[in-house]
C-alpha cells in the first residue's frame, strides 16, 4: 500500500493517534481545542472522514462511539513527508537538508551517537566500491 502524505491537520491528528493507539473524535477535538479554541467539532469529524477515505485511519464501533486508529505507520509517514519536503525545498539534495537540519537545532549526545552510527552504516555500504577504486589507482 502506498504511503499517503497527510495534510498539516491530518498529520496533527495522526500524531495523537500514534500516541493513543485508539481514540474518539471528541477526545481529539478536546485536545486540538487547547491550541485552537475556535475549532469546531464538525471540522474534526470531517477531517477524520476524509482521512478514512484516504486510508490514513480506520475505525471500530465501541458502544455509540467510533474508536479511530492509524492505518499508516509513523516511520513510513515521516519518511514520505521528508522525501516530499527535500524534493520541493532542496531539489532532492538530502545532504544539504541534513546540514541545515543539524545547524538549525541542538543535538543531544544520544542523537549525535545515532547520527554517527547511521553515517557509519552508510559509509560501510559505499566503502567496498570506494576501496576498489582506490586499489585500482595505486
Amino acid at each position: 500500500m502506498p504511503t499517503i502524505t497527510p495534510t498539516d491537520r491530518e498529520f496533527e491528528i495522526l500524531k495523537l493517534l500514534w500516541q493513543r493507539k485508539k481514540t474518539t473524535v471528541r477526545e481529539v477535538w478536546n485536545l486540538l481545542r487547547k491550541n485552537d479554541p475556535d475549532l469546531a467539532y464538525t471540522t474534526v469529524l470531517s477531517v477524520f472522514q476524509v482521512m478514512e477515505k484516504k486510508g490514513l485511519v480506520g475505525h471500530e464501533v465501541s458502544g455509540k462511539a467510533y474508536l479511530y486508529h492509524p492505518l499508516q505507520e509513523r516511520r513510513k509517514t515521516l519518511r514520505s513527508m521528508i522525501r516530499n519536503f527535500v524534493s520541493r525545498v532542496f531539489d532532492g539534495a538530502s545532504g544539504e537538508f541534513l546540514l541545515h537540519g543539524i545547524d538549525a537545532g541542538s543535538l543531544s549526545p544520544e542523537e549525535i551517537d545515532e547520527l554517527q552510527a547511521s553515517l557509519q552504516a552508510i559509509r560501510g555500504k559505499t566503502e567496498p566500491a570506494n576501496s576498489a577504486r582506490k586499489g585500482g589507482r595505486t
